[in-house]
This record gives C-alpha cells, structure tokens and sequence, in this order.
C-alpha cells in the first residue's frame, strides 16, 4: 500500500522528502527511483498499527518480524485455542481474557494429564534402560557359558582320549602279564612232574638194601634215570 501510495506521489511530484519524513527520515530527491529505492530501505518504517499507538520505528524487514513476534497490537489467538478456545484479540488484551478464559480450569487438566503421561513415559524409558541392561548382561552371561561349556567339552574329548589310551595299554599289559603267568605256571607243572618223578625214584633207591641190589639192577636203574633225565631235558 505504501509503495502504491510513494509512486503515485512522485507522479505529482519534483523534489519531495521521503514518507518517513514525519517519523524523523531527513532524505529528500527529485528522482524517483531513487524515492522508491530509499523507501524500501528507510529505518524510519512505522508499525501497521501506529493508530493503536504503537511507537516502533526500523526498516521494512524488521517491520515483518515485529508484526509477527513483538508488537503488543498484533492480533493473536487466546494460548487455549488448542484445547477448543476460538477467541482471538490484540496481544496487549489476551491477559485479561486468558485469566478469565472459560478453558483455563480445563487447560489445567490437561496439563495435569500431560504430566503424568510425561512421567509415565519417563519411567517406561527408565524401565526399558533397565531391562535393556539386564538383558545385555544376561547375553554376555549366556556367551560366558557357552564358551566354558566348548571348554569343557573339549577337555572332557582330551580326557577321554587320555584315558582310552591309557585303558588300552593296561590292557595290554595285563594281557602281556596273563601270558607270562601262564607260561610259569606250564614251567611250574613241568618241574613239579620232575621234582616228584625224581623223588619217586630216590624213594624206591633208599627203600631197598644194598645187599640185595644186584649189579644188573644197578645198572637198570641208572639207565632209567638217565632217560627220564634226557625226557626231562626235552
């Protein structure tokens, strides 16, 4: 509207000073590009709602953003409006009316709601932490595990092997041993048949008088012991 309002001035117009002269502007010119120029820069820019008394003074940018974030005449909704609230009136006036709002009581709820829900959210995520921990605890536990259980596993394989070996060359030993027993106790038998065939034949020598032996007999005799001798021997 204002830049409408410059151009249509600087058609009627030479040397002029800037609109903003009223707010303290001190530039003037007869060029009307230059005008319109200076005019979008000018800092002596004054708020929309200078009719309620509003004093701000800057350039257009800034104009935007107190329009929006700091003028106490801008128009904005009542801080329920969320809730169900549709009054809506010059920020300089929503104090008055939020005080008296027909939803603060509710809005009161409703925070006393989201409190809560606030908390219980919280204490699920501190529950979730703790779980999490522990079960990351009992993975590490149940890793622990398994690995000892492979470490035994292939302890009691070794100790097995180890004893199977050692199994097998008892055995064998016991074999070797059984055999060697066996073989003693044939050399025993034998030499036991020896012993008592010998002392059978020095009984019958004693058992008879020398008078009576006759040479013949003698020499029968000894011919005998001489082959049980050699039938020993073999």
């Amino acid at each position: 509207i204002k830049e409408d309002l410059v151009i249509t001035i600087l058609h009627n117009m030479t040397d002029i000073n800037c609109l903003n002269a009223d707010n303290g502007c001190k530039y003037i010119s007869n060029k009307k590009a230059d005008i319109v120029k200076h005019f979008l820069d000018c800092e002596f820019q004054s708020c929309d709602n200078i009719d309620y008394e509003c004093d701000w003074l800057g350039d257009l940018e800034e104009l935007k953003k107190h329009l929006v974030t700091s003028c106490n005449f801008r128009t904005e909704d009542c801080i329920f409006n969320k809730i169900g609230c549709k009054h809506s009136d010059q920020y300089i006036n929503l104090d008055k009316h939020q005080e008296e709002c027909n939803y603060k009581e509710f809005n009161k709820y409703i925070e006393k709601l989201t409190k809560e829900i606030e908390n219980i959210e919280k204490e699920k995520e501190d529950i979730m932490k703790d779980f999490d921990g522990k079960l990351e605890l009992a993975r590490k536990e149940i890793s622990a595990a398994k690995d000892k259980i492979n470490s035994l596993d292939v302890e009691f394989t070794n100790t097995k092997l180890s004893l199977n070996e050692k199994n097998n060359e008892i055995v064998s030993e016991i074999t070797s041993k059984t055999n060697d027993i066996k073989e003693i106790k044939v050399m025993y038998s034998k030499l036991s048949n020896e012993y008592s065939e010998s002392k059978e034949l020095m009984i019958k020598l004693h058992s008879q008088p020398i008078e009576c032996l006759s040479s013949n007999k003698i020499v029968n005799d000894s011919k005998l012991l001489s082959e049980n001798d050699k039938s020993n021997k073999d």
